[in-house]
């Protein structure tokens, strides 16, 4: 039996100098079996009515996008390797979205997160994060873990006009 643990960065936006939107993601880390299902809730704060953007890195690879998800959809649109009914998306509201990951292998180990756009700001909101350790480790019961520290990194972005 496996466990697989996935880290969720947190994002911060920056609209410009009138005030502060902050992304966040819930929960910070999580640990499940394969075969389960597992959800992240991304809360895009005062940005509502935008679209959602997830994206996975796995360890020593580049940020590869999953998926972007708008409230009105029915479905989401997927990146390229990534589809239905593996990875899915839907909202609790116009500015809280959740990606959902079924059926959880080795290979869903990794760090997720959130991007969206502010129209009203013309501005891309997003975070960057690097990996500060990774570990595999494996007892005496043949159980594996994957562990997956990050560090969250704010990235200040301004579009003027």
């Amino acid at each position: 039996i496996g466990s697989i643990s996935v880290c969720l960065s947190s994002l911060h936006l920056f609209p410009g100098v009138s005030g502060v939107t902050v992304v966040t993601q819930k929960p910070p880390a999580v640990t499940v079996e394969k075969g389960e299902t597992v959800t992240m809730d991304c809360n895009l704060g005062s940005v509502t009515g935008s679209n959602c953007y997830w994206y996975k890195q796995s360890p020593g690879g580049v940020p590869q996008f999953i998926l972007v998800y708008y409230h009105s959809w029915g479905s989401p649109s997927y990146g390229s390797g990534f589809s239905s009914p593996k990875f899915n998306s839907n909202h609790q509201s116009r500015s809280d979205y959740r990606l959902i990951i079924n059926n959880v292998q080795e290979g869903d180990s990794a760090v997720y997160y959130c991007k969206t756009w502010d129209s009203s700001a013309s501005l891309l909101l997003f975070g960057s994060f690097t990996f500060s350790e990774h570990e595999l480790i494996t007892d005496k019961a043949a159980r594996v873990w994957l562990t997956h520290v990050c560090l969250c990194h704010q990235l200040y972005i301004y579009i003027s006009d």
